[in-house]
């Protein structure tokens, strides 16, 4: 049986540095809400046992409790070094990119990206992500590039995959690749708003 938060507390005070009763610690303390103890001793954890990033890892229960106080910065930096021992963990790769953006870090959540690409190169989603950073970055011929990867991995919405390849065909001044791509959108799905306000647009000759 599980020790209790009491049991566990106690313990410590002769084991200070024990892995499994500091991240059961951790664990317990952050139920109940006492953030602050919590990451203490998970804090411990990630300190004298690094090498340890199996499931109930103290790295992403640290992270989650940052990104409750919403020190944001904080849980992207923690989920950083769980990469650094687990190069692999492609959700952590998900998510640090994730919280790089919230946080208005554009070239760190595409530094994430890419890693990611290595473990899972054939996922649209990535590559698509990817693709809005860029355009969000102004950088037009990496945008396309990577709304280009995207739609060739054959993703379910291919509405949206071409739209994408034509806003990034517009920001690299590609007007009739643009229209040729919001084309195939509104072929995939005639009602796509967007897609028609786009290709409207590009029939008047303005640019978006």
């Amino acid at each position: 049986a599980q020790l209790p938060k009491d049991a566990v507390l106690a313990m410590l005070r002769t084991q200070p540095n024990d892995f499994a009763l500091n991240l059961r610690a951790g664990s317990l303390l952050s139920q109940e809400g006492d953030y602050a103890q919590a990451i203490t001793h998970l804090k411990r954890v990630i300190e004298f046992f690094p090498y340890f990033t199996s499931e109930g890892n103290a790295y992403e229960q640290l992270a989650k409790l940052y990104e409750a106080r919403g020190e944001t910065v904080a849980a992207a930096d923690v989920l950083e070094l769980l990469i650094k021992q687990d190069e692999n963990n492609l959700e952590a790769l998900k998510n640090l990119a994730q919280l790089r953006l919230k946080a208005g870090d554009k070239a760190r959540a595409l530094e994430a990206l890419r890693l990611a690409f290595y473990i899972s190169p054939f996922d649209h989603q990535l590559h698509t992500s990817a693709g809005n950073l860029h355009l969000e970055r102004r950088e037009a011929d990496k945008a396309v590039t990577e709304y280009k990867v995207a739609l060739a991995l054959n993703p379910p919405n291919q509405a949206e995959a071409h739209y994408n390849l034509a806003r990034a065909y517009v920001a690299s001044n590609q007007p009739l690749e643009a229209k040729r791509q919001v084309i195939r959108a509104l072929e995939a799905a005639p009602s796509y708003d967007k897609a028609q306000d786009l290709l409207l647009d590009l029939t008047e000759g303005k640019k978006q």
